[in-house]
C-alpha cells in the first residue's frame, strides 16, 4: 500500500512540475508569436506604403523616377506640359535679346575681351599690371592665371523643322539669352577673364537661319557651309558622320581664338544660373601642389569635362560600376540615421537584427522608386555639394575643353567613322579610354536638355525621360 501511495504521490509531482513546465514556456511562446506578428505586420504596413503610397506620391511628384515601369502617365498631357512651358520660356528670351539687340558692339558686352586684343603693353605698363595682379586677392589672381587666354563659348546649331502645327522650339534663342543673362548677372570668373562668344551654324543651305535673325547682330556666326564648302557625300549619307564633322569643324574654329578654355554645347542646352559659380569652385578646390610650390587647377589636366548627362541614363541600374555601391551606400546611410532616431526616442528598446534588415529592404526599395537623378539633385542647393565622377560614355549637350583636352579631340575624332552604333558622343568616350586620357561629368547636371522635339526622327521626344 506504501508503494502505491508513494507511485501515485510521485506520479502528482510529475504533472505539477508538467504544468508548471508548460505554463512557463507559453508566455515565451505568445511573445515569440507575437514579435514576429508585429514583424510580418511591420513588413506589409511598410511595403504597402512604399507600393501603394509613396510609389504614386512619387510618379505625381517627380518628373524622373528610378522605376517609371510602375507609373501610368499620360504622354500626351506631359508632352503639352513642355509645349507650354517652352513657348513661355521662348517669350522670355525673345525680350531678353531684344534687350541685348541694343548694345552697339561686342566690345561693350566683353569689355575685357576687347582689352585683351587691344593691350599695346610698354615696359612701365607691364610692370604696373604686375603691381596691379599682387593687389587683387589670391582667388582672382588664381583665376587669372588659370584663363590667361580667355574662355571661349560657343553653340552649334542647325536649323529644326517641326511638323508639329504651332509648336516653335527655337532652342538656340532661349539658350544664348540664358547665357548672356549669366555672363552679365558676372561673377569671380567672368567679370576679368575674356570671353570669345559666338555661334557655330552648321546648317547646309545657305539662306539665313531664322533663328539667328532673332540674335543680336554683334555676336559672330561661323558658317561652316557656304559657298565654297558643300555638303560633302558622306556627310549627306549618314547624319552621325556630319554631326561629327560638324562639332569637329566649331571646335576647331573656337581653338582659333587660342582661348584658355572652350564650352562648346548644343543650341538646346540651357545652362543653369550657378554654371560659373560653380566652376569656380572647381577651380579653387581640385588643385594640387607642383613641384614650384604654386597651385596648379586639376581642371587643365582633363580632356573634358561634362557638364550635363541624360536623366534616363543617370538611374542606378546602368554598366556604370559605381552605380549600385551608391545605391547600397545610401540605402545604409537611411538605415542607420532611422536607427539613431529610434534608439534616441526609446533608449530602453532593443533593437532587433530583423528589424534592422526590414528597414535596410525598405529604404533599398525607397531610393529606387525615388531615382537616383532626383536625390543627386538634392545636392544643388549648393555649390560646394556639386562633385566629380568619370565621364560615362555618351553625350556632349555641353562639354567644357582645356585646350589640351580640345586639341586632342579635335586630332583624334575625324579618324573615326559614326554611325548608329558609334555616334561622336561615344566616339569620345573611345578616345580617352583608347589613348589614356582623363574625362569627368559634373553631377548633379549644369544644363538642362531643353530639346524636346527631337529633328532627326522628325517627333517629340518622352517627356519624362528628357
Amino acid at each position: 500500500m506504501s508503494y502505491t501511495l508513494l507511485k501515485r504521490e510521485n506520479s502528482d509531482s510529475c504533472v505539477e512540475l508538467a504544468e508548471q513546465y508548460v505554463l512557463g514556456r507559453v508566455p515565451c511562446m505568445l511573445t515569440r508569436c507575437s514579435r514576429k506578428g508585429i514583424y510580418v505586420l511591420l513588413c506589409v504596413l511598410l511595403y504597402g506604403i512604399t507600393f501603394l503610397v509613396l510609389a504614386p506620391l512619387a510618379c505625381i511628384s517627380f518628373k524622373h523616377v528610378g522605376l517609371d515601369v510602375i507609373c501610368f502617365r499620360n504622354k500626351a498631357a506631359g508632352n503639352a506640359r513642355l509645349i507650354a512651358q517652352n513657348q513661355a520660356r521662348l517669350n522670355r528670351s525673345l525680350v531678353t535679346l531684344r534687350e541685348y539687340s541694343r548694345i552697339d558692339s561686342y566690345c561693350r558686352m566683353f569689355p575685357a575681351t576687347c582689352r585683351r586684343k587691344n593691350a599695346q603693353i610698354a615696359d612701365g605698363e607691364e610692370k604696373t599690371a604686375e603691381r596691379d595682379l599682387q593687389n587683387v586677392s589670391i582667388g582672382m589672381q588664381l583665376i587669372r592665371k588659370t584663363f590667361a587666354g580667355g574662355l571661349a563659348i560657343s553653340f552649334v546649331t542647325t536649323r529644326r523643322r517641326s511638323n508639329i502645327t504651332g509648336y516653335r522650339g527655337q532652342y538656340l534663342s532661349q539658350s544664348v539669352a540664358k547665357m548672356l543673362n549669366i555672363i552679365n548677372h558676372g561673377d569671380r570668373l567672368t567679370n576679368d577673364v575674356p570671353i570669345y562668344f559666338s555661334i557655330c551654324n552648321v546648317d547646309p543651305r545657305l539662306e539665313v537661319n531664322p533663328e539667328i535673325s532673332n540674335l543680336p547682330k554683334w555676336i559672330p556666326v561661323h558658317k561652316r557651309f557656304d559657298g565654297r564648302r558643300k555638303l560633302s557625300i558622306e556627310d549627306a549619307r549618314s547624319s552621325y558622320e556630319k554631326a561629327k564633322n560638324d562639332y569637329v569643324f566649331c571646335l576647331e574654329h573656337t581653338l582659333q581664338t587660342n582661348a584658355s578654355y572652350i564650352l562648346l554645347m548644343e543650341d538646346d542646352a540651357l545652362a543653369m544660373d550657378n554654371l560659373f559659380h560653380v566652376l569656380s569652385h572647381f577651380i579653387f578646390s581640385l588643385r594640387k601642389l607642383s613641384s614650384d610650390e604654386t597651385h596648379v587647377p586639376l581642371l587643365d589636366k582633363l580632356t573634358y569635362l561634362k557638364l550635363f548627362y541624360p536623366v534616363h541614363l543617370s538611374g542606378y541600374f546602368n554598366v556604370d560600376p559605381e552605380r549600385v555601391p551608391e545605391l547600397i551606400s545610401v540605402a545604409l546611410v537611411l538605415t542607420a540615421l532611422t536607427l539613431c532616431a529610434v534608439t534616441f526616442c526609446q533608449p530602453s528598446l532593443r533593437v532587433s537584427p530583423t528589424f534592422v534588415k526590414i528597414a535596410f529592404v525598405f529604404f533599398l526599395l525607397v531610393v529606387v522608386i525615388i531615382g537616383r537623378y532626383n536625390i543627386i539633385e538634392l545636392r544643388s542647393v549648393s555649390d560646394r555639394l556639386f562633385y566629380l565622377t568619370p565621364a560615362p560614355r555618351g553625350s556632349a549637350v555641353a562639354v567644357l575643353y582645356p585646350r589640351q583636352g580640345a586639341l586632342d579631340i579635335a586630332r583624334y575624332l575625324p579618324l573615326y567613322r559614326c554611325d548608329k552604333r558609334l555616334p561622336k558622343d561615344l566616339a569620345m568616350g573611345e578616345i580617352v579610354i583608347k589613348h589614356g586620357l582623363d574625362a569627368r561629368l559634373v553631377q548633379p547636371n549644369l544644363f538642362e536638355h531643353i530639346g524636346h522635339y527631337s529633328s532627326v526622327h522628325q517627333k517629340l521626344r518622352n517627356p519624362f525621360a528628357t
